[in-house]
């Protein structure tokens, strides 16, 4: 009855894309069931070229047109980052790997055919033998549509001409982007990349686009981003995002106090003065856009911030973005632009109010993105804890992604000028269905991974210059990085996505004296990124004879049992199709109620009390206790306080002393007096035991949150390696896993499985 189309939805989060008239929206609105409806800005892709020039310029030269295998046009990708080498070395050109390629169209313009014939793509009719068509999964028929996806195609193509490729837009709202992700890697592509920003993406959390590129990483998916183009250098410094650790009220510009409810404005100055605006000076014609983004968690967005541009010479808001954001987006997004067009040079403050009642102050970030024209900036050098500079957010630039940064075909000296540069801030757990995830221990911070080429040569796509068209932008280089992952992968196809970016990272030359920040591990040599990964068993269920031989060891070692023949089967066909790994076996076991009722509470335990890891006789002996003989954790957790580990650590405690000592080592803070003194009462009158106490504290939602790295380590080390891990060991994988979301239980429990100790504990 609203008149709307949807167009894609995702139940978890409670999301729905509709396509709908505005004048349908108020309807939409008072659907049942619907608490907000929120227009979905147009994505940007990450190219240097405008769509009318790009229109233009095609119409103007048209395409270029080779049709022999020998003339095709090649990008100088190749040479540049040794492709064509990595290729005649170790005899791989990506055949057997499908890359999945996000952008915003593949053939709307209908060139297609003619890039087959000319050798630029692969499919029937190639001259260079390259048979297998490209696979369209799902197209965005627009006159806005620029074939950006065929263009990066053409890049991947011609760094690995063997490889599979899968095109699938990412232009029909972020939730049908993350749904087209997951469909790439359900259609067998194992590697995939994407080109493509949208301005809402969380920029403290993994968000709803992001959240696809961990599921997929987890299932051996390895996944590239264009790190974005909208780094913003003014001479030496860049200049392109301000971020706060936490915001600082002070009062507003009289123009944005006018706006109902703004309470107050940040204060841009960290020292003892006081500075409501942030300037950027701007050319008359020039534009500014801004995105502001701060640390609170998706669904549960308790602070509203505010975004304004003010003109320094009016005093007026010329832009304001004021979004409900606790009430309807449950997102801590604003975006403001504006052109000046006041026929000379200008200066316009950005602004952050912070709106109602809530006195909360988080730290928030405001990023320029494709900001043009600009001459002069107001900040231009990190302040105390005032950073100014990195760009790439989002799932541009979430850990489980290679972020790329992009280097001139024609120059090894520097990154081209708007290549986005890192780091960005993860503050929160990936987004997990509609309720508010917890907070990390500490903000971790993920930067570019590598630096690929763009500007290379392809057949109709950005600028054309003297007789060839150079395709400009992040946008390329990713496909390039991606083009390098399939010949990885085919050379070592049981290599996980973290250890392919590593070998990535690790094979970089640098550029001049540029940072990590800007370059990530420097310009990507494919011979080196290929060499450095380690060698593949020699058959995929090595060291075991068979995959039923491997799902019997790790199902015991995990359930304590054998699996029963239905459940041996069904894992042995998943394995052998691909669609698990060993090391996802390990985490859907994880997962079991088995693990969730006996293993984790006891392992939870060892923490609690002891502040160690468990050691591997205990925890075996603890877990049996529940498993065979049934008993209480409360049962369980009476043994720990009464054990002699615990007297010898702590001495004779009083009951008070104990309830102090549960909120110091399970919470991490001092009890509030209301609390001690009523578990203490509790004990004091023998209505509760120490035992139960304690589980009272370590099965809280709070706790468990707070351990599931931990327990994951633990518990995959005892139960697979046969010991504990030792605290280095402990400490890295807790930090990869919790922090910075580097490595999934998946990936751990892989890499144990393949390592040469573990080999040489199977019989």
């Amino acid at each position: 009855r609203a008149g709307g189309e949807v167009i894609a939805s995702d139940a978890s989060l409670g999301l729905i894309t509709v396509a709908a008239d505005p004048g349908q929206l108020q309807a939409l609105a008072s659907i049942a069931g619907v608490t907000g409806v929120v227009e979905q800005f147009e994505p940007i892709v990450h190219r240097t070229t405008d769509r009318v020039g790009l229109r233009a310029a095609l119409q103007e030269v048209g395409p270029i047109t080779n049709a022999s295998c020998g003339s095709r046009i090649i990008s100088e990708a190749d040479t540049q980052l040794a492709a064509a080498s990595a290729r005649s070395t170790y005899g791989v050109d990506g055949t057997g790997v499908m890359v999945g390629v996000l952008s915003d169209s593949y053939n709307s313009l209908g060139g297609a055919a003619a890039d087959v014939s000319n050798g630029e793509l692969p499919g029937p009719g190639n001259p260079c033998g390259r048979t297998t068509p490209v696979q369209v999964q799902a197209e965005w028929i627009d006159a806005d549509a620029s074939d950006e996806g065929r263009a990066m195609a053409q890049a991947v193509h011609d760094v690995a001409p063997g490889a599979t490729i899968r095109f699938a837009t990412a232009f029909n709202g972020d939730v049908d982007f993350a749904n087209q992700i997951r469909n790439l890697a359900a259609a067998g592509a194992k590697v995939i990349v994407d080109d493509i920003t949208y301005f809402n993406e969380a920029m403290y959390q993994d968000g709803v686009i992001a959240r696809a590129v961990d599921d997929v990483t987890a299932q051996g998916v390895v996944y590239f981003s264009s790190a974005a183009n909208s780094n913003l250098r003014i001479g030496a410094s860049d200049v392109g995002s301000y971020e706060a650790a936490a915001y600082r009220g002070t009062p507003c510009p009289s123009s944005v106090a006018a706006f109902a409810g703004e309470v107050d404005c940040h204060d841009f100055n960290p020292g003892p003065g006081t500075d409501n605006g942030n300037g950027f000076t701007v050319s008359n014609g020039g534009s500014l856009r801004f995105l502001l983004g701060y640390s609170e968690p998706l669904y549960g967005v308790t602070t509203d911030l505010d975004l304004f541009l003010v003109d320094s010479v009016t005093g007026s808001v010329v832009a304001v973005s004021n979004n409900d954001n606790p009430g309807v987006t449950d997102n801590t997004f604003e975006a403001v632009s504006y052109t000046n067009n006041t026929g000379s040079t200008r200066t316009y403050n950005v602004v952050v109010g912070r709106f109602g009642s809530t006195a909360r102050s988080p730290r928030f970030r405001v990023v320029s993105n494709r900001s043009a024209g600009v001459t002069a900036a107001e900040r231009t050098v990190t302040s105390g804890t005032d950073v100014i500079g990195p760009t790439s957010f989002g799932h541009n630039m979430t850990p489980k992604a290679g972020s790329i940064a992009a280097l001139p075909y024609n120059s090894n000296t520097a990154p081209e000028t708007y290549s986005s540069r890192g780091p960005a801030n993860y503050c929160w757990l990936p987004v997990n269905g509609t309720t508010p995830v917890t907070a990390l221990g500490n903000c971790a911070a993920d930067t570019i991974d590598i630096t690929a080429t763009d500007g290379g040569a392809n057949s109709f796509f950005g600028s054309f210059s003297g007789s060839t068209w150079r395709f400009y932008g992040t946008s390329q280089a990713a496909p390039h990085a991606a083009g390098v992952a399939a010949l990885q992968k085919q050379y070592r196809p049981c290599r996980t996505p973290a250890q392919i970016l590593a070998a990535q990272r690790a094979s970089g030359v640098p550029i001049g004296s540029f940072p990590k920040d800007a370059v990530g591990g420097g310009r990507l040599q494919a011979p080196a990124a290929i060499s450095g990964l380690a060698a593949c068993p020699a058959s995929p269920w090595a060291p075991f004879g068979s995959w039923s031989a491997m799902v019997d060891r790790i199902y015991t070692d995990m359930i304590g049992k054998a699996p029963t023949s239905s459940q041996r089967t069904g894992y042995v066909n998943r394995l052998s199709a691909g669609s698990l790994t060993p090391g996802g076996l390990v985490a859907e076991l994880r997962r079991s109620s088995d693990h969730v009722n006996n293993v984790d509470p006891v392992t939870r335990l060892y923490r609690a009390y002891f502040l160690r890891i468990p050691d591997k006789g205990g925890l075996e002996f603890w877990i049996r206790q529940r498993r065979t003989h049934g008993r209480k954790l409360n049962w369980i957790s009476d043994n720990f306080a009464n054990s002699s580990e615990f007297k010898n650590k702590y001495g004779s405690l009083s009951n008070r002393a104990f309830v102090e000592l549960v909120y110091q080592n399970v919470l991490g803070r001092t009890g509030d007096a209301g609390g001690i003194n009523y578990w203490t009462g509790k004990l004091d009158k023998r209505t509760a035991s120490r035992g139960s106490v304690m589980t009272g504290f370590s099965e809280s939602s709070e706790y468990k949150r707070k351990q599931v790295a931990e327990v994951d380590v633990s518990v995959i080390y005892i139960l697979n390696l046969r010991r504990s891990p030792s605290t280095a060991e402990f400490n890295a994988l807790v930090g990869d896993l919790e922090l910075t979301a580097i490595k999934s239980t998946a990936d751990v429990a892989g890499d144990l499985i393949a390592s040469a100790e573990y080999d040489s504990k199977v019989p």
